[in-house]
């Protein structure tokens, strides 16, 4: 995934983070504010373009996006032949506003949560 500093960030190890800057002159033009979960005060930080600490190794201080949540809800249905298949939808409205194909039947809905990126086994 490629790192977007426009967007909400945290450390590799997943400390909360803030970009105050992206303006810094040199390699490291993106200065944030970490804050560390040990220590009671915040730390600041400089990145290259890429969010890395280090211009030549990855680091947990490493900027990374935060996961973006996305929420769906699935319509779980099954034809006539038995065969089951899914329809996936932004919003609970739309997910009952589906028409049901003829021929097939609404077995249920449900709501579906997961971060960008996420793979369960």
């Amino acid at each position: 995934m490629t790192f977007d500093p426009t967007k909400p960030v945290q450390t590799r190890d997943g400390w909360p983070a803030e970009i105050i800057s992206r303006k810094r002159k040199g390699q490291h033009p993106i200065v944030a504010l970490i804050t560390c979960p040990e220590r009671t005060e915040q730390a600041i930080y400089s990145y290259t373009i890429e969010g890395r600490f280090y211009s030549y190794d990855l680091n947990g201080l490493d900027l990374v996006n935060v996961p973006e949540k996305y929420v769906r809800w699935v319509n779980l249905m099954r034809w006539d032949s038995g065969l089951q298949f899914v329809t996936v939808h932004g919003s609970v409205q739309l997910a009952k506003d589906y028409l049901v194909p003829s021929g097939a039947h609404l077995i249920g809905c449900r709501c579906v949560e997961f971060e960008e990126g996420q793979f369960d086994e």
